[in-house]
């Protein structure tokens, strides 16, 4: 936790720091208070902002000197991600004369109210982790939290609109795309997910999966990985090659659902009874779980888990993971976040645009 929240800490100076960094003209002037002396040597001035300068850059070297290439990334790919979002919808702001809050609040109005079934949905999904609310006791704020959460896709609407290229190298982990999997073979963007079924984040994160592939049908392809946390989720793994047998029978993302629904039940007999639901060969299903058919294929998702953590510089991979393209993304993010990779790798993957004519 400690290191999470100084590396939440070091964001947010390195947002600063970046938009510290501007060609002349590009920023505010500096202030009266970083032309303040605060020592002087042999008659010389050092200033506040040259001592300021001077921190951020060694709260850089401190954070990012034992850092593996893909953490440094991560530091500095959240900062510019602000930064550009933050200029794009300031130049929004600009061209219709208001302030940002109040383009972000035409643009959600513009969208139209979160209607009540998104509210309903979100709640079905979600009322596990709501501490035993009612849908009543808790509608209006998931209806506000979901209007908030539309600020995400906002600027990334302006930010498609916009002329942006980033030109931050990507650090790319080689991860096998072998599994179940939804969305084109061919996509130009493939998400390997590294998931657990007792994980409550990545229940959190399938309406945001859901959005993803809504957003990309035909760009995106997601397979599904297991990495079951044995130490802590005790039936994770049991869950994991049980998916295994439903996926034998062409039923896993049915099955998933199921299990990702119904996490605070997972023993073997609940197992027995989602195949049941879900109509599969309960005799061939029941084999399949008791001779432990898929041990091998769980381990061997583990294995590739542990070989991406390795290849990122960590310890370990914590669930949900994401592999887009390669790019890792930890966490259950918001659709924003993958909209944002997935925007970038497209761009990447688009062939030039022919010159105009007569030039």
């Amino acid at each position: 936790m400690l290191r999470h929240a100084t590396a939440t800490a070091w964001l947010v100076l390195l947002g600063a720091w970046l938009a510290a960094c501007q060609p002349q003209g590009a920023g505010p002037a500096a202030s009266p208070e970083d032309a303040k002396p605060v020592a002087s040597i042999d008659g010389e001035t050092i200033t506040q902002g040259e001592l300021d300068a001077w921190i951020k850059e060694e709260l850089f070297r401190d954070q990012t000197e034992d850092r593996a290439a893909a953490e440094i990334y991560e530091l500095r790919s959240r900062a510019l991600q602000r930064l550009l979002d933050e200029r794009v919808l300031a130049a929004e702001a600009d061209r219709r004369g208001v302030s940002t809050v109040e383009v972000l609040r035409l643009e959600r109005e513009a969208r139209g109210p979160v209607g009540d079934e998104q509210v309903t949905a979100f709640y079905e999904k979600n009322k596990q982790n709501l501490g035993g609310a009612t849908f009543e006791q808790v509608k209006d704020r998931i209806r506000s939290f979901l209007d908030e959460q539309r600020s995400g896709e906002i600027t990334a609407d302006l930010r498609q609109r916009a002329k942006i290229e980033v030109l931050l190298d990507v650090p790319r982990i080689v991860v096998g795309s072998e599994g179940p999997s939804r969305g084109p073979a061919d996509a130009p963007v493939t998400i390997v997910e590294f998931s657990d079924f007792q994980c409550p984040y990545c229940a959190r994160v399938g309406p945001t999966l859901e959005q993803v592939l809504a957003r990309y049908p035909q760009q995106v392809r997601l397979v599904y990985r297991h990495l079951p946390l044995d130490r802590i989720h005790p039936r994770a793994r049991a869950a994991a090659e049980a998916s295994a047998c439903a996926d034998e029978q062409g039923r896993f993302w049915e099955f998933h659902d199921k299990l990702f629904a119904n996490q605070r039940a997972l023993a073997e007999g609940d197992l027995q009874r989602y195949a049941k639901d879900l109509e599969l060969d309960a005799a061939a299903f029941t084999q399949c779980v008791k001779e432990r058919k898929f041990e091998g294929l769980v381990d061997r998702d583990l294995e590739a888990a542990t070989l991406a953590a390795t290849a990122s510089g960590k310890s370990g991979l914590g669930t949900p993971a994401f592999f887009i393209n390669g790019i890792l993304l930890s966490g259950a993010k918001p659709a924003a976040e993958f909209f944002r990779v997935i925007d970038a790798e497209l761009a990447r993957a688009a062939p030039p645009s022919p010159p105009a004519a007569g030039s």
